[in-house]
């Protein structure tokens, strides 16, 4: 988000889960948007999905796009995983497939899974 720029659309009627918002300063661009009530649901949203507990919905009010500098797709290769590893991913994906929170994607962006060990023990996404 610091350097380039972040629109939000409407969206019709597809599941959605928000992005992932790591670190938030509040000094990100929401981009050229006149109208100033979609601008507050905007900060509104990014705001409750770091601090708050982020809530999959049918209707979701805005879709995000990303609006890069350039148009050449960032492509990394997949780093190599344990067959455990393997599995876990396969079955968390599968997962995401049936509740509709991913879909198949054929884009020519790609970015590897990276898995690390939770203070509990278990693997998680990064």
């Amino acid at each position: 988000m610091k350097d380039g720029a972040v629109r939000f659309y409407l969206k019709d009627d597809e599941w959605m889960k928000c992005m992932t918002v790591d670190k938030c300063d509040h000094a990100f661009s929401v981009g050229p948007m006149t109208d100033p009530e979609l601008k507050k649901q905007v900060h509104q949203l990014i705001y409750e999905y770091q601090y708050g507990q982020p809530v999959q919905k049918k209707d979701a009010p805005i879709q995000l796009k990303i609006v890069l500098k350039d148009d050449i797709p960032v492509t990394h290769r997949p780093r190599r995983l344990s067959l455990k590893e393997q599995e876990i991913v396969e079955k968390q994906v599968s997962k995401w497939l049936y509740k509709k929170i991913i879909r198949v994607s054929f884009s020519e962006y790609s970015s590897p899974v990276v898995l690390v060990q939770k203070k509990m023990g278990q693997l998680g996404f990064v």
